[in-house]
């Protein structure tokens, strides 16, 4: 078994729709350590965050974070520190214009 932190997502502008932050890949769990948004716009924008399981799709049932973001506002995301992770699980957000980051402990088995 190994252990690494990784960054699936860097810091990057979310375009329209929806974003995929990670995928966890087969064999392995990832256990969230930091995830980040900012609002670099002049408007306030409102960021979705989903956690959607293997097979699943971006649903109500699957948002973890729904909130505004004002302008050059980062939001260190409370809700997702911590949360492990299993293989086939995607992170998926929504906030064109915003920018994301996500890191993880990826544990492979």
């Amino acid at each position: 078994m190994t252990y690494k932190y990784v960054n699936p997502f860097t810091v990057a502008a979310l375009a329209a729709g929806n974003n995929t932050l990670a995928t966890v890949p087969t064999g392995t769990v990832y256990q969230v350590r930091s995830a980040k948004i900012h609002n670099p716009s002049a408007g306030v924008i409102t960021i979705e965050i989903h956690i959607v399981a293997p097979a699943g799709s971006v649903a109500s049932t699957n948002q973890i974070i729904k909130r505004p973001i004002a302008v050059n506002e980062t939001y260190m995301c409370p809700e997702l520190l911590n949360m492990t992770l299993v293989a086939g699980t995607t992170v998926v957000a929504i906030g064109q214009t915003l920018n994301a980051e996500l890191s993880v402990a990826e544990v492979v088995q």
